[in-house]
């Protein structure tokens, strides 16, 4: 028995969660450059590549779309309803709805003909937000388009702008909504500073933008909001903190709870999602393993970090780790690359704050 198995099992026991047998999810040629997501669905979990795949809460896949050719795709899901938004051919940014059983109901529609980077979505039971970013009108500033629709129909409902100040306008453009019925999330990252602002279902501005991570050291962040806050981490590849996970909670109002906090040492490539009870991230750490953490709904970690793959991602190659929650279950997806083909796997866990 190896010492990482060893130390899994430790690990497993004080924890009291199980983790299955790793499946095989996808294999494709070469290293992807879409950005993969995966969200919990009502009855599982959807994931996306190079397509959007649903499964069951045993990890059995139930559907599949490939909708070939490259272009990230967002992923966001409510109590009936999984949305897709993905960016292809010169930037458009196409949008499809999926039922409880992963079939597309409506036609897909273009949300806008140009974008400038990755859109994002996130569904509530009554509105979906995506987002998208755009060059500013000035110097110095990214605007983040917000189009609302109705969840249940996917008809339009209104639009709005959130500009957010970018200095070097050499820098990637990066723009993601989280939400609750109460609020929706914009969070924008600019010369490694995150900044957000809240806006209603209805796209109004509610109160001024404000900042997420104390000092410019973010890389890149993720987000997820949960019934009672939103959790943002990050990577700090620069400066006295690097190679450090670190993250801060906000409530549903745009309050920040509490100050920045570390996540993780020697870690990169973090990934959130939110639970019934509070947050669970995963993380690419030492040796190129994925690590995961417990979190509470609005602060506090739970338990201990653990080891939730089965092999070294090698995280130089860009593979990230994911994470899903539905129904009691976590999702944790992993993916490698051998130089010539990316395998992804799944794998999943129960007895875990889900």
């Amino acid at each position: 028995m190896t010492i990482a198995r060893l130390l899994l099992i430790c690990v497993a026991i004080v924890n009291a969660y199980e983790l299955g047998t790793p499946f095989q999810m996808d294999q494709f040629g070469g290293s992807s450059e879409n950005q993969p997501h995966a969200t919990g669905t009502p009855n599982g979990f959807a994931v996306t590549w190079e397509g959007v795949t649903f499964y069951a809460l045993d990890g059995t896949e139930r559907k599949s779309w490939n909708f070939g050719g490259d272009g990230d795709i967002s992923l966001s899901s409510t109590d009936k309803y999984t949305v897709a938004v993905r960016n292809w051919q010169n930037n458009a940014i196409n949008c499809a709805f999926y039922d409880i059983n992963g079939m597309p109901y409506g036609d897909t529609f273009m949300v806008s003909s140009v974008s400038t980077s990755s859109p994002s979505v996130a569904a509530t039971p009554t509105t979906t937000l995506v987002a998208w970013t755009t060059t500013g009108t000035t110097n110095g500033t990214i605007v983040a388009n917000l189009k609302f629709y109705t969840t249940a129909n996917g008809n339009p409902i209104g639009s709005q702008q959130v500009v957010f100040p970018f200095p070097n306008i050499y820098s990637r453009k990066v723009v993601k909504v989280s939400g609750s019925p109460k609020a929706f999330m914009v969070s924008s990252l600019s010369s490694a500073s995150i900044s957000a602002q809240m806006v209603s279902p209805a796209g109004q501005l509610l109160g001024g933008q404000f900042p997420v991570n104390d000092g410019a050291d973010a890389d890149s962040f993720e987000v997820a909001t949960g019934p009672k806050a939103s959790l943002v981490v990050w990577p700090v590849t620069a400066g006295p903190l690097t190679n450090q996970i670190w993250g801060q909670f906000i409530d549903l109002n745009g309050a920040r709870i509490g100050s920045n906090f570390r996540v993780a040492f020697d870690a990169f490539q973090p990934s959130v999602t939110a639970t019934a009870t509070g947050f669970q991230v995963v993380w690419v750490g030492s040796g190129g393993w994925a690590f995961s953490q417990s979190f509470g709904a609005s602060g506090g970690a739970i338990g201990t970090e653990f080891m939730a793959s089965h092999y070294s991602m090698n995280y130089l190659t860009g593979n990230i780790p994911l994470v899903a929650s539905s129904n009691g279950s976590l999702l944790f997806v992993t993916s490698k690359f051998n130089g010539a083909q990316t395998t992804v796997y799944g794998r999943i866990a129960t007895g875990l704050p889900s």
